[in-house]
């Protein structure tokens, strides 16, 4: 049975914010929300890098996985992939930059 969650509003010292919401957080008894949700450049980048390790886990789950060599060739494919990625990445950001010089 699923049951409706309250609302709480916790007032807690800037210092002590951090460790609170962990402490909460490990007692498993609160959902934690932002009342005003992160924004930024890291942040996109983050949820970026984010999506492109989902991707990569589960390319990596569908390798077949055999004794400790084919561990350390599903390791190499995984970090020839994230090369790659971030070799994408920076071809990209190479081109946003020439385009405006193009402009």
């Amino acid at each position: 049975m699923i049951v409706p969650m309250k609302k709480i509003f916790l007032i807690v010292q800037g210092k002590d914010a951090s460790s609170a919401l962990t402490q909460l957080r490990d007692l498993g008894t609160v959902h934690v929300e932002h009342q005003k949700l992160p924004e930024g450049q890291k942040i996109s980048v983050l949820k970026d890098e984010v999506a492109k390790l989902k991707i990569l886990v589960e390319y990596l789950k569908k390798l077949p996985l055999q004794p400790q060599q084919e561990l350390e060739a599903a390791q190499e494919k995984a970090d020839t992939l994230t090369r790659l990625l971030h070799k994408l990445n920076q071809l990209k950001d190479e081109t946003v930059k020439r385009q405006a010089l193009i402009n």
